[in-house]
């Protein structure tokens, strides 16, 4: 398939799901910050977010990934109050093999409530409307939330990729998920 946009905001039943901008560099460095530990046991890039400026050059980067469609992120947002929750978003595309990855990281408060298998499965329903064939799903193996989340959905599991990734000064296995748009 040729590279595509997505659309830059999806909605469902109590979700908002919409494409970063630069006004939300504040609030989200200030959502990060307050849940940075948690966040980066699992995660490179929380250490790398020390600022708004440095949320700000982020979602500079994310405007420009999508102009590309290098790489497409979105902001999560509970409609009721419409109260922050996190990030969803299509990475590692290989668009001449119709395939993609989702990532996501949900703020502690909100977990525990469907809020990421929601965004996941909309992301995913509008990734295989818009063509693509395999969709993955990779995760830290000791992030048992995050593994939850492709099971409940009906992903296949692939595989652990030892040491696929350094992690600050260790290396870090991965799990690999992954759903086939026959798998429907």
């Amino acid at each position: 398939m040729n590279p595509l946009h997505l659309d830059e905001e999806l909605e469902t039943e109590r979700l908002i799901i919409k494409k970063h901008s630069l006004d939300e560099a504040e609030m989200m460095y200030k959502a990060i910050d307050s849940d940075r530990g948690r966040l980066a046991a699992f995660m490179p890039w929380p250490e790398k977010i020390n600022s708004v400026e440095d949320e700000l050059e982020f979602l500079r980067d994310c405007q420009e990934w999508w102009k590309v469609c290098q790489q497409f992120d979105y902001s999560i947002y509970a409609k009721e109050k419409l109260v922050f929750l996190g990030n969803v978003g299509v990475h590692t595309i290989r668009w001449g093999h119709d395939c993609c990855e989702i990532g996501y990281w949900l703020l502690a408060g909100h977990e525990g409530q469907g809020y990421m298998r929601e965004a996941v499965t909309e992301v995913e329903n509008h990734l295989f409307a818009k063509g693509f064939n395999r969709v993955e799903i990779r995760c830290d193996p000791n992030n048992t939330r995050s593994t939850k989340v492709p099971a409940a959905l009906g992903y296949s599991y692939e595989g652990l990729l030892r040491e696929q990734t350094k992690h600050g000064d260790y290396f870090r296995d991965t799990l690999v998920y992954s759903k086939i748009k026959k798998d429907r």
